[in-house]
């Protein structure tokens, strides 16, 4: 963290922005930091390899901008010289501009979100991008958990629990043919802001990927899978565990970020042996 916060200074002067006081927001598989007294936050990548976090960034705005040409519901970028990416000291920093928000309270939100998803859906058909299958992500998953050491587990025994859960659940989701669509990747409330001025925005496009809805749809609320018509509820049991595995993946990796990231680690590995043990006694 500390490295990040010089990197973003570094920055700040590099750009001219002037004195800054870096303040967290979100320490996730990137950082955040609200930029003080500048409405403008510092997304810092700092755990991936360079090359392949600046492919990452580089595609988010990239994303961000084709929607925001077309009036979808998203935080709009900066402009290109300020909003990078930017590398420094081993960091990929992207700038983007703070908004003033709220969060997801209500049901009607959260509808007013999923209907802004879909039109989402529909504007990056003609993204003229590359974007990453969804199998893409999930080897990365299984790549980062194969290298992980033992120690990294509160288990000895999780290390196996995950390896053969993410192989079955995996065979079960590529036996199953179903279409495949452009998703957000990342699409649950907490990417979902409410602002000020009253719409209702999506962040945080750097899993957008291709693959089935139901990947996409397992993070939403099951009252908001309905906004995207007919699904197949047998593929969103797979992807909901699928996607546990791979969260719980990620933050043990990430273990030494926050007391949030190992928490997360241990709700999802708890509920995916919860979810196998129901399994074997049915």
């Amino acid at each position: 963290m500390a490295q990040e916060v010089a990197a973003v200074w570094s920055l700040a002067d590099t750009l001219g922005l002037g004195a800054v006081a870096p303040a967290l927001l979100k320490a996730a598989h990137h950082t955040s930091l609200l930029l003080h007294p500048l409405p403008m936050v510092a997304r810092v990548q700092s755990v991936e390899p360079v090359a392949q976090a600046l492919v990452t960034a580089e595609r988010e705005l990239a994303i961000s901008r084709h929607l925001t040409a077309r009036d979808m519901p998203v935080v709009p970028p900066l402009k290109a010289a300020v909003a990078g990416p930017h590398v420094i000291d081993g960091c990929v920093i992207s700038l983007w501009p703070f908004i003033e928000h709220s969060k997801l309270r209500r049901q009607s939100d959260m509808v007013l979100a999923a209907h802004g998803l879909r039109s989402i859906h529909n504007a990056l058909r003609d993204f003229s991008g590359t974007l990453p299958s969804y199998d893409a992500i999930l080897d990365r998953c299984w790549t980062v958990l194969e290298t992980l050491p033992v120690t990294a587990f509160p288990m000895e025994e999780d290390k196996n629990f995950l390896q053969e859960r993410y192989l079955a659940l995996r065979e079960q989701a590529t036996a199953m043919d179903v279409p495949s669509a452009v998703l957000h990747g990342d699409a649950h409330k907490g990417n979902v802001l409410i602002s000020n001025q009253g719409p209702v925005l999506w962040a945080d496009f750097e899993s957008a990927c291709t693959g089935p809805l139901e990947f996409e749809l397992v993070t939403l609320p099951r009252y908001a899978r309905r906004c995207f018509g007919k699904h197949d509820q047998r593929l969103i049991d797979i992807f909901t565990d699928l996607k546990s595995v791979c969260v719980a993946v990620w933050c043990l990796a990430d273990g030494g970020r926050s007391a949030e990231i190992r928490d997360a680690a241990g709700y999802h590995l708890g509920r995916l042996k919860h979810s196998a043990s129901n399994r074997i006694g049915r």
